[in-house]
């Protein structure tokens, strides 16, 4: 299962599991997950799971989408990766990932 993690400025993570489909991510209160910063547009993108492909599509944000530090319009998601929303910080995390470091 795919998530994407947050930490506060107190230290506390949280996790919003993703789930099959789309979801909106944005600062409007009937966003999927709620992202109430001034610099996330009220619709600001789409992270979706088709066929075990995590992936993110900006939906004409203002101030963009950026995958590990990258703009990106559409682009995957793998574990580890840094999904940037204005000034907030996700970290996406795939149970899917094998680990080979036995």
């Amino acid at each position: 299962m795919a998530s994407l993690v947050i930490v506060n400025a107190a230290g506390r993570r949280k996790q919003i599991p993703i789930g099959v489909g789309a979801m909106v991510m944005g600062r409007h209160d009937d966003c999927d997950i709620h992202v109430p910063e001034i610099h996330v547009s009220r619709r600001h993108c789409t992270i979706t799971i088709n066929d075990e492909l995590l992936q993110v599509q900006d939906l004409s944000s203002r101030n963009g989408t950026f995958v590990n530090n990258q703009k990106v319009e559409k682009a995957a998601l793998a574990d580890g990766d840094k999904l940037r929303l204005g000034h907030v910080v996700f970290w996406v995390e795939d149970e899917q990932v094998v680990n080979l470091d036995v």
